[in-house]
């Protein structure tokens, strides 16, 4: 792995083990789980919007788990 590749890595581990960073996810499964159901959808439209919005938060809650397994996979090849 390159040394900015660590330092990215190492950036991403530092954020990840702040208080904030896990209020933030928490926040954010409190929020999929209230945006998770179809009774609000009144239309197409809100149908995209609430698509999109689920997708941005789930990238969002999954970013950790995301980064940690993209670091593992580059440490195992390297």
């Amino acid at each position: 792995m390159s040394p900015e590749d660590q330092q990215m890595f190492d950036d991403y581990f530092d954020l990840f083990s702040r208080p904030g960073w896990a209020e933030l996810e928490k926040d954010l499964n409190t929020n999929i789980q209230s945006t998770e159901t179809i009774y609000n959808v009144k239309d197409l439209e809100s149908l995209w919007h609430t698509k999109g919005k689920l997708e941005a938060l789930n990238y969002l809650a999954t970013f950790r788990e995301t980064v940690t397994l993209l670091y593992e996979e580059r440490n195992r090849s390297d």
